[in-house]
């Protein structure tokens, strides 16, 4: 393949990745859909029908196939890296019970439902039925965490989903490995399982812990300086091997990593670390771009990676339930095994949903987000390969110039093209599920997403006396006493009204609702002009200012100097009778 094709090829998917981005947030259907598909239209496809597919060159084939661990492996730890940087502790810690509690159920109800089918479809031994289901037992946190941080969910929503799927994926790989150990022959015990599996997540946590404080302390020193982001992608990737190299969850370390720098304030506080952290924003801009990338390429090479080979023979014998047109084509054979199992999937999911959303209420506004949310992706396709990749399943002995394959190569062989094509199948499926289920939840909500009835947003700089000042704030007022009015200057006078013991008792005026008057415009007010005294000097003397009455009422308005005037002379006159007012008006 000359270069000037492969730069065209990588500009294009970089291309294509961004305009599937901006597709999901238009059209709310993912793209990661789309970078699968292109990756089965240069892989597979090509390959098959036209010859000119990038794996027709039997080199560059065996180049992209053998680094599937590798790269998958860098995926994973880039996006989960990611994941934790986006994660609050507080609300994590709060969530991690919750999500043990779904994974459990979802993980194991996988895995068994898997065996039940592959024994009754497939006489396949319940051994080799349980490595299926737990290959294709758990989510794919590559696939998980891009859509939830896209979509209309409640944190605590996001936050389930992703410790669902960093916990399977630690699952997957530990089980996968004791259930391979069992197929060998070797004596496993059951104590030793259970200490290696919760060995494999606490250690992991413990150790990451440890080094995101010290990082913390580093990139307190280098405050400032430029290549900030690159030593600690450094930074992680040592972290990775270290733990993987010990045999611990190197995934659950790229986690509590990115969880411990993200919530840098909180974690000081609580180890009583004078001083505060700063985590420069171009560190978090240049990940979420790095992420973009080793995501698109990611699912890309998952479609490039799928194979499907198929014979005559693949099944072996099959129950006499199955109707013969659909024995004579394997084709109709798989299809059939592999809607069984994915229905089988749906089902567990659904129940494990249904227990999550029992146990904890809230998530009920969600529910249809967390039954959708089942994608698999290259963890699983890497682990259908693991069982047939092993020394094991190559060792042969010599017998008297007889070539003797091992017998864990005589239990496995009959299955290996079983387990490569529904692995993919089922990562294809879905994948093509949780799509379809996200888009349609997204335009039924609008892109309004429920409240969250918990409290807390950045919880990394949010100490308990901001929440409890927080919390005062937000508490209704106390009740104040009302303070009672006297009657209103414009309201009735209260007539008196005889009681039953004979005497009289002022009756409480009802409350109306009456609006203050406003004092006269055009009335004419007769004025009758004081007689002056004759000034005895050329100025006259200063005259006392009256103090005004304050109003009874707020609103009412100061008379006029005339209009006091003209009453305080109505107040001088003698005030006439009743009959010379009748006088007065005929």
């Amino acid at each position: 393949m000359e270069v000037s094709y492969l730069f065209a090829g990588i500009g294009m998917i970089i291309l294509i990745g961004f305009l599937g981005s901006l597709f999901f947030e238009r059209t709310k259907i993912p793209d990661i859909l789309i970078l699968i598909f292109i990756g089965l239209f240069i892989g597979p496809i090509l390959t098959h029908y036209t010859h000119f597919g990038i794996l027709d060159d039997p080199e560059m084939s065996s180049v992209i196939i053998s680094i599937a661990p590798t790269f998958a492996a860098l995926a994973l730890v880039i996006i989960l890296f990611d994941g934790g940087l986006n994660l609050h502790l507080e609300k994590t810690m709060k969530k991690l019970g919750l999500a043990i509690l779904h994974t459990g159920v979802a993980f194991i109800g996988t895995m068994v439902i898997t065996a039940i089918i592959c024994f009754y479809f497939l006489r396949m031994d319940i051994i080799i039925g349980l490595l299926l289901g737990c290959i294709i037992g758990g989510t794919s946190g590559a696939v998980v965490i891009p859509i939830m941080a896209k979509s209309c969910t409640k944190e605590s929503t996001k936050i389930l989903l992703t410790l669902e799927s960093v916990l399977t994926d630690v699952l997957c790989i530990v089980s996968a490995l004791i259930f391979i150990e069992m197929l060998k022959g070797s004596t496993l015990d059951t104590g030793a399982m259970v200490q290696r599996l919760l060995s494999s997540f606490v250690l992991a946590g413990f150790i990451a812990f440890l080094f995101g404080v010290f990082w913390l302390l580093i990139l307190k020193k280098l405050e400032g300086k430029p290549f900030a982001f690159m030593i600690t992608i450094a930074a992680l990737l040592v972290l990775y091997a270290v733990t993987e190299y010990i045999q611990v969850s190197g995934a659950i370390a790229a986690l509590v990593f990115g969880l411990v720098l993200s919530n840098k304030d909180e974690i000081a506080r609580i180890l009583k670390i004078k001083g505060s952290f700063i985590l420069d924003d171009h560190i978090k801009q240049f990940h979420t771009e790095v992420s973009f990338l080793v995501r698109t390429f990611f699912f890309v090479y998952l479609g490039m990676t799928f194979t499907f080979v198929i014979n005559s023979g693949t099944f072996g014998s099959l129950p006499g339930f199955i109707p013969n047109w659909i024995v004579e084509q394997p084709v109709l054979v798989l299809l059939l095994l592999l809607s069984i199992l994915f229905i089988g999937v749906l089902v567990v999911r659904y129940i494990a949903t249904t227990v999550t959303c029992y146990v904890h209420k809230e998530s009920k506004d969600d529910k249809a987000y967390i039954f959708a949310m089942l994608p698999r992706g290259l963890a699983a396709a890497v682990l259908a390969q693991l069982p047939f990749t092993i020394a094991a399943f190559s060792e042969t002995t010599v017998v008297d110039g007889v070539t003797i394959q091992s017998a864990y190569y005589n239990l496995m062989s009959p299955y290996q093209n079983i387990f490569l094509n529904v692995a993919f199948l089922i990562i294809v499926l879905s994948v093509i599920a949780t799509s379809i289920g996200v888009s349609v939840i997204e335009r039924k909500r609008g892109n309004i997403c429920p409240e969250d009835s918990e409290k807390g947003g950045d919880w990394a700089v949010k100490s308990p006396t901001y929440r409890r000042t927080l919390d005062n704030a937000e508490a209704p007022d106390k009740k104040v006493k009302p303070i009672k009015e006297g009657p209103k200057p414009w309201a009735d006078p209260t007539p008196p009204h005889r009681t039953a013991k004979g005497t009289n008792v002022p009756k409480k005026a009802a409350p109306r609702a009456v609006t203050p008057p406003s004092p006269p415009r055009n009335k004419s007010i007769p004025i009758q002009a004081k007689p002056v005294k004759p000034a005895q000097t050329s100025r006259p003397p200063p005259q006392k200012s009256v103090p005004a009455r304050k109003s009874a009422h707020p609103q009412s308005r100061t008379p006029h100097p005339l209009v006091k005037r003209a009453a305080e002379s109505e107040k001088a006159q003698p005030r006439k009778t009743v009959e010379a007012k009748k006088k007065d008006k005929k």
